[in-house]
């Protein structure tokens, strides 16, 4: 036989039978990968995404050799846990977790496991593979200490219950019917009208109107929880006119004696944004071009200043501007919007910002290579400086499926945003089934899910304050993530990573939420309730850095 002949035979496959080949989600082949990161408890981050391939019209089963960490749960091909993946044709593409049972490893340690993946189906498809499985579990850190901020320090013991296990703490619960008031709770009628909440013992002032009180006033509301209300030394207060005469736009009450120093006549929060560094605020006007910056007399309410800024000229050439309506100016004066005609993200430094050199003082980013050109944002916010790092983060909240959302840097000498991550989300979140756990959101994975939440600086440091679902084991929890980690934002902080664990909310089906954070203080509101029951239970949590 002359060697051509051999060549041939060869490429043909006819020296032997073929084997499986395995490879991450990259095209690397490979024969072992190490998850990182597992903790003693859930959730449980990183699973094993790979792809096998071999000769066409072949099929691929696998079995473990159920040591360490045993039954492998192969969600793709359909198999209950416990039990071994079955013939499936090449290629196919698998991602290995494990079910909610942690009996396998409830301490901390190195756990190894073999699969061996076996073709069959055809003509030399009879070759094997092994991939060797490597799981790091880690010990959990204690879950923040829960502190009643009761006059006897105790769990309010106005609760009924907590319905079972669905939450991990007797502070969230259904409230009884409060005293002397039938089946309403705690109803405060008159603007400057107190009363004591019977669940936590403190005394309660209502501060804004509703039809009810004053129905020719209309109803004035916190416009979202998200957006800081007070002025700069907290002596007044601005809200948003929902209903009656001044709809659409915000009115200014003043603290001392409640009265509105302004009335109807300023923006509504979709164009405005409360200043934190001067008494006023800064706007984007509905031409689509203008950022106006107002200062106002925080006794009289009288406007003091007004100074327009036409964005609508070189380098940037605005015709739209949006902020999202939900987002603030950070407590040094930064706040960020975004323009969709033109695929920019912006941030503006107010601090020491004028006529002339408003430019200087605005940073952007296009955006299209992200998202797409014309792409909807939801909202952009600004934080703080990271004294860790020197970054100034700006988070844009992208309305996109699968949600991606992205974080930027404020480049300060080259004069624009840098693109610094866009995280992968938690691997048990929502719309995670594609993610491959490297931390760095790819098409088809899901991402940064921003919903409900805020921002705030703990000691220094910037943190996003929100709420994660964890599907697989069904449990919401209250979190802070630690943005400077980067991609690894969302690893658990005891891997090293910037996910911290605050408090279990129930199930994925569970109590809504929405979060205020201060820039003045670090500290964080959580307010949550359970809109399914017939009077929904009411609680709110602080969390501070310390």
């Amino acid at each position: 036989m002359n060697r051509r002949l051999i060549v041939l035979l060869a490429m043909a496959g006819g020296l032997g039978p073929a084997q499986p080949v395995i490879e991450d989600t990259h095209g690397n082949v490979i024969t072992s990968v190490t998850r990182e990161g597992v903790l003693a408890r859930p959730p449980i981050p990183h699973p094993v995404v790979i792809k096998v391939t071999g000769p066409a019209g072949c099929s691929v089963a696998a079995t473990d050799d159920k040591q360490g960490m045993a039954g492998y749960f192969w969600e793709d091909a359909g198999q209950p846990y416990l039990q071994p993946m079955p013939p499936t044709p090449v290629p196919a593409s698998f991602r290995i977790r494990f079910q909610n049972d942690w009996a396998d490893w409830n301490a901390a340690g190195t756990f190894v496991n073999d699969v061996v993946f076996t073709l069959s189906g055809g003509t030399g498809c009879t070759g094997t593979a092994k991939l060797t499985l490597i799981t790091v579990v880690l010990q959990p850190n204690p879950l923040p200490e829960i502190v009643y901020r009761t006059p006897d320090g105790l769990p309010p013991a106005i609760c009924a219950d907590t319905w079972g296990s669905f939450f991990p703490d007797q502070h969230q619960c259904t409230y009884k019917d409060e005293p002397a008031t039938s089946n309403n709770p705690l109803r405060l009628m008159a603007v400057g009208e107190t009363g004591v909440d019977a669940a936590w013992g403190h005394k309660v002032i209502k501060l804004t109107s509703s039809p009810d009180s004053l129905p020719s006033v209309g109803r004035k509301l916190h416009a979202y929880s998200s957006i800081t209300p007070f002025n700069r030394d907290d002596k007044s207060l601005w809200v948003e006119n929902i209903y009656g005469p001044e709809r659409g736009s915000s009115s200014l009450l003043r603290l001392s004696d409640f009265t509105y120093i302004r009335h109807g006549q300023d923006p509504n929060s979709n164009l405005m944004i409360p200043s934190t560094i001067w008494d006023g605020y800064v706007a984007h006007l509905p031409d689509g071009k203008t950022v106006r910056k107002t200062v106002i007399n925080p006794v009289t309410g009288d406007t003091i200043s007004t100074e327009d800024y036409n964005m609508n000229v070189a380098p940037y050439f605005i015709t739209r501007m949006d902020h999202g309506g939900t987002s603030d100016m950070t407590g040094d004066g930064w706040w960020g919007f975004y323009a969709q005609p033109q695929s920019l993200v912006c941030a503006m430094d107010m601090d020491g910002i004028d006529k002339k050199n408003y430019l200087e003082h605005t940073y952007c980013a296009d955006i299209s290579k992200v998202y797409g050109a014309g792409a909807d944002i939801d909202t952009v916010h600004l934080t703080q400086v990271d004294k860790r790092t020197g970054q100034r983060f700006v988070a844009v909240l992208a309305n996109v499926n699968p949600q991606h959302s992205a974080l930027y840097v404020v480049n300060t000498a080259a004069h624009k945003l840098d693109l610094f991550v866009i995280p992968e989300g938690t691997s048990e979140g929502a719309n995670s089934k594609g993610n491959d756990g490297d931390g760095v959101w790819e098409p088809g994975e899901g991402g940064w899910q921003a919903g409900h939440s805020d921002f705030v600086d703990f000691d220094g440091g910037q943190y996003w304050c929100g709420v994660e679902d964890f599907n697989e084991v069904n449990q919401r929890w209250a979190v802070c993530v630690d943005l400077s980690k980067g991609n690894r934002m969302f690893d658990p902080i005891e891997a090293g990573g910037g996910l911290h664990l605050i408090n279990r909310l129930g199930t994925t089906a569970g109590p809504d939420n929405h979060i205020s954070c201060s820039w003045k203080g670090g500290i964080c509101a959580f307010s949550y309730f359970h809109a399914s029951l017939q009077r929904s239970a009411a609680s709110h949590s602080a969390l501070t850095a310390s």
